[in-house]
């Protein structure tokens, strides 16, 4: 299952709660765009994602980028020069009654606006199983939106896009004159609820909005979130409804791209509309548990780590080396008793998890970027040995250096080597710290209730 992912994505500012910018002495720094962080989180699911993008050549732009190998995420960016366009920004405040929260938008004159159909490698798109942008991507320029359109028309596969309405980048009527243009080859549409309302001048309730909508497209799937309030959807003819997975709310920032990402990951790995929207669901309701709008591979208490979709364990070696190993709950979000702690095993932490889950054996995936010394990827055909307590498997690189395994579930990971079946070089083996044990406690399905 290949997803190709395509937009902007800015850099967003946020303030520490209860600040406010102009008092405010630090701040958070986050990617944010539904079309790269959708993607990340597909990937991190086990989808193979890339995201395309045309960004300016600045440290805003790398450190965006950067932002998201972190979690795994392959890219294919054109750089373009500083003087043809800028990195979008936004700024979040986030406010507690009877202050609001406020998002205030920067994002006019990016390097996006620019952007072409070559830019983008068409084959990728032509060759994806499903492709997706964004509504925002086409309030850029009018070269973003028909450069949006011709990609969308050119992919075989799933067509999907959401509607990523903001009021602060252009008024529901000017969102939807241009938009109703690239509806056309759109099979599947997300929205949130408020969103839908404001661009398709509708009211109602939610299942009446997912089907007035879908009659009036002609679209074959259609997506509404809900915030806290769960998710709805539609499919040919058919309503389907998943409540929110009840969770303590840290931050509602990554919630509806952490959906729209496992949506994507399921349905494109054949699921049912149901499953694919409990999977979004659950993705949702862990992704409130953290701040910001990507969730971050670090917890809020020193030692210990809330559920992540992906935790990471570096294991740095040697000569070729793993940059990461990434280690995720493949069935992710199918039942409540996923809702657990997940920990690195570091000296003097103790593993929380509910019994259910820990009692399972079964093998995760684990996901591995192979870069040289230099901290580049070494590229496709590198054999890799992965060796832990009582196995090993060998796997080979893609061509974007990563490799994915499975391992047992609850295992010491001991070591990896490295042999170019081009150039014939001797393996490099290391050992991971004696005082650093690296477990990743997820099941491959936890038991449902």
């Amino acid at each position: 299952m290949s997803i190709v992912s395509f937009g902007d994505t800015a850099l967003r500012f946020a303030t520490q709660e209860g600040e406010r910018f102009e008092t405010a002495r630090e701040v958070r720094l986050h990617v944010d765009g539904v079309s790269s962080n959708a993607a990340a989180i597909a990937s991190r699911l086990g989808a193979e994602a890339v995201w395309l993008s045309k960004l300016a050549d600045t440290p805003l732009g790398r450190r965006a980028v950067a932002e998201l190998h972190e979690h795994g995420l392959e890219t294919e960016v054109t750089w373009a020069a500083p003087e043809a366009g800028r990195h979008g920004l936004k700024f979040h405040e986030s406010g507690t009654p009877p202050r609001e929260s406020r998002l205030f938008q920067d994002r006019a004159d990016t390097a996006l606006a620019t952007v072409s159909p070559g830019d983008f490698p068409v084959g990728r798109v032509q060759e994806a199983d499903a492709v997706f942008t964004t509504g925002s991507m086409a309030a850029l320029s009018e070269n973003a939106a028909e450069t949006a359109g011709a990609l969308l028309r050119s992919a075989p596969g799933l067509r999907a896009m959401d509607l990523d309405f903001y009021p602060g980048i252009w008024s529901g009527q000017t969102a939807h004159d241009t938009l109703e243009d690239l509806f056309d080859p759109v099979e599947l549409l997300f929205a949130s609820e408020d969103g839908a309302q404001a661009v398709f001048d509708r009211t109602g309730s939610p299942r009446e909005l997912v089907h007035t909508i879908a009659s009036d497209y002609d679209f074959s799937h259609v997506v509404l979130t809900r915030n806290e309030y769960g998710v709805v959807g539609y499919h040919d003819g058919v309503l389907h409804e998943q409540d929110a997975f009840e969770t303590e709310a840290t931050d509602s920032a990554g919630q509806h791209a952490a959906l729209v990402g496992a949506v994507l990951q399921q349905l494109t790995d054949g699921a049912s509309t149901d499953t694919a929207l409990s999977h979004g669901a659950a993705a949702a309701a862990l992704a409130r548990t953290m701040t910001g709008p990507l969730p971050h591979r670090t917890g809020r208490r020193r030692g210990t780590r809330p559920v992540g979709i992906e935790p990471v364990i570096t294991v740095g070696v040697a000569g070729p080396y793993f940059k990461s190993v990434r280690c995720y709950h493949p069935d992710m979000g199918s039942t409540r008793v996923s809702v657990g702690l997940c920990i690195v095993m570091l000296a003097g932490v103790v593993a929380v998890l509910p019994a259910a889950v820990t009692a399972q054996q079964d093998p995760v995936v684990i996901t591995a970027t192979i870069v040289n010394q230099d901290g580049q990827s070494v590229g496709g055909g590198v054999d890799v040995t992965a060796t832990w307590d009582g196995g090993s498997t060998n796997e080979t690189t893609l061509s974007d250096g990563r490799v994915r395994f499975e391992a047992p579930a609850v295992r010491t990971f001991r070591y990896v080597s490295t042999t170019s079946s081009t150039s014939g070089t001797t393996p490099t083996t290391s050992a991971t710290r004696p005082s650093s044990r690296s477990r990743c406690p997820f099941p491959s399905r936890a038991p449902r209730r």
